[in-house]
């Protein structure tokens, strides 16, 4: 599944049931197998999906991250002992600030992290992207309630703080 910015709508990231920021980009999530269902009565069979294969979800986001972000991106970094794992969400806010839509994980691990190239000339928005490989992914609908993020800072868009 590829996330794709439609309109005005916005993703933000949730780390154990706490939004941490806003993100540029997403990509990637469950993925299932279109698989042909069985032939009955002469008819052929219809397809249908198959088993959900969890993919890695990429992140892309700018400066303007929470330090609970930051702080699972350091614990993250050290991919060989395995720490870091976290429970997440992407969450997709129409222009109105409603939940369209949630792609929770759990125990997901940073698997992958690149840093903006470091160039003067460089005309394209930094940002730092991540790669999460989680255990499970769920879709869910959104319930078109508000986004609970605590304050907004003026005229950026982003929260002014987090918790």
């Amino acid at each position: 599944m590829s996330f794709v910015r439609a309109g005005s709508r916005r993703f933000a990231l949730e780390l154990r049931g706490k939004i941490v920021g806003f993100l540029d980009d997403v990509s990637g999530g469950p993925t299932h197998d279109a698989v042909l269902g069985p032939a009955i009565a002469g008819q052929p069979g219809q397809r249908q999906l198959g088993v959900v294969q969890p993919e890695d979800i990429r992140i892309v986001c700018g400066t303007g991250m929470s330090k609970a972000f930051y702080d699972w991106v350091a614990q993250g970094s050290n991919i060989a002992r395995g720490v870091g794992r976290m429970d997440g969400a992407i969450v997709t806010i129409d222009a109105q600030g409603r939940v369209v839509s949630r792609l929770e994980w759990r125990d997901g691990l940073i698997s992958e992290i690149s840093f903006p190239v470091l160039d003067a000339a460089a005309t394209a928005k930094a940002g730092l992207t991540i790669k999460i490989t989680p255990e499970f992914t769920k879709n869910q609908a959104g319930d078109g309630s508000a986004l609970a993020v605590t304050h907004m800072h003026p005229g950026r868009g982003l929260p002014a703080t987090f918790a």
